[in-house]
């Protein structure tokens, strides 16, 4: 990604962003940290936090494989494709390009 300020289509504005800061933002729909009060029987406030679910997850975008932090609720409606490691393709990669030289 380049320092363009471009965004891919499907990544908020907080995937650029967050290149600079680390912050508990979904790269996708936004989502951060929500604050609020927590109230008890006896009505008494207190200041309290409810952070997003973020998964860090590989994917591929235009041929970059990169880390993105996604809120599982992106992660549940397949707004995102994992990147999956196959077992054994590194091995089949060096034994392929060993024969070749």
């Amino acid at each position: 990604m380049s320092g363009g300020g471009e965004i891919s289509p499907g990544l908020s504005a907080g995937f650029a962003a967050r290149k600079e800061t680390m912050s508990r933002v979904c790269d996708i729909c936004g989502k951060h940290t929500a604050f609020g009060n927590k109230v008890s029987h006896a009505k008494n406030r207190t200041r309290r936090t409810w952070k997003p679910n973020l998964k860090k997850v590989k994917t591929e975008m235009e041929g970059t494989t990169f880390t993105a932090k996604i809120c599982t609720r992106c992660l549940k409606s397949d707004l995102i494709v994992k990147k999956v490691r196959v077992p054994g393709a590194r091995q089949q990669y060096a034994a392929g390009n060993q024969s070749g030289s």
